[in-house]
């Protein structure tokens, strides 16, 4: 506890010492005595906010300053040399850091993203299906709605083939020439029919390298099951 109150001291401490300064190094000789007040007060108050960031600036960079603070005394020195510094150039560091922190925000958004592509299918292939089994067929409950345009209800042979050679495998991501192997198909006919369902959005694409695969949308397993079924019901 005192060493918390001992941090924030030396950040309120440094952000009036900046702010001073900072209003010292920009302060104009033709401004008024009223002009020169507020000017002083605005440069102390941005000061201080800006030392408030120098705990979240170190977190940043990874650094243990204020943690050692705690045992070697001596860190606290440094600490108040980062607060004053961090002061005096405020306008320019509360802007930096805004900046940087966005920036961050960004990039985790971009991995969460980028994670999430390659769980999605995952979790679609080793998540049981709501299903009612009778014997050995399969029923789909009457309240899930499943939304099948009336085309893709009459798919092309070759389309089914590679959406269930996609859906069935026992790996989830697929390389164009794995689904050719597997269905038979010539390869420039799997090109074809997997742009085709790219397009639908039945099937989507994953980089790595310079490698691509393909697995399997929700939507391409409804429309598998509701091809399974049209078949079991005929």
């Amino acid at each position: 506890m005192m060493h918390t109150l001992c941090i924030i001291t030396i950040m309120i401490i440094s952000g009036v010492l900046g702010g001073v300064v900072n209003n010292y190094m920009q302060n104009s000789t033709d401004d008024n005595i009223e002009s020169k007040k507020d000017k002083l007060f605005k440069s102390i108050i941005i000061g201080i906010a800006a030392t408030f960031l120098v705990p979240l600036f170190l977190n940043m960079i990874s650094s243990d300053l204020i943690d050692a603070s705690q045992t070697d005394k001596n860190k606290l020195f440094v600490f108040l040399g980062f607060c004053t510094i961090a002061s005096i150039a405020s306008s320019s560091f509360i802007n930096s850091m805004t900046s940087s922190f966005l920036k961050q925000v960004d990039e985790v958004k971009s991995q969460v993203n980028h994670i999430n592509k390659y769980i999605d299918p995952i979790v679609n292939k080793v998540i049981e299906d709501e299903e009612i089994e009778d014997n050995d067929t399969k029923v789909i409950p009457s309240d899930k709605k499943v939304s099948i345009k009336p085309e893709d209800a009459m798919m092309d042979s070759e389309k089914i083939l590679i959406l269930t050679a996609i859906y069935e495998s026992t790996f989830v991501f697929r390389s164009i020439e794995g689904i050719s192997r597997e269905t038979k198909l010539e390869i420039l006919v799997v090109k074809a029919a997997v742009s085709d369902l790219l397009y639908k959005g039945y099937i989507e694409s994953l980089k790595k390298g310079k490698y691509v695969r393909y697995y399997i949308t929700t939507d391409g397993c409804e429309i598998i099951k509701f091809l399974n079924v049209d078949k079991q019901l005929i």
